[in-house]
């Protein structure tokens, strides 16, 4: 069963905001991003309960090629993406 899926506002923002940024860096790079997004809420749609719940009811994916993970809730048959973050570890001192 493929659910219904929600992107909140401010998930668009962040979105909006990494494909403008990566497409500052190299043209054509933004495509590519929204490309490994696309597929990864996909898998969201399709199998929402495949990844564990990190904290207060939110799942995480990742994408593979970008260090970006898709925040999302299920509630009912309807999946809310909740946040697109940049997931980048801070470089030890």
């Amino acid at each position: 069963m493929a659910y219904n899926i929600s992107i909140k506002a401010g998930a668009e923002i962040d979105i909006n905001d990494a494909l403008e940024w990566y497409e500052e860096q190299k043209i054509g790079l933004a495509s590519e991003l929204y490309a490994e997004i696309d597929k990864a809420i996909s898998i969201i749609t399709e199998t929402p309960a495949l990844f564990q719940v990190r904290y207060k009811n939110i799942r995480i994916v990742f994408t593979e090629r970008f260090p970006y993970g898709i925040h999302y809730t299920i509630e009912g048959d309807r999946v809310f993406v909740h946040a697109v973050m940049k997931m980048q570890k801070k470089p030890r001192k």
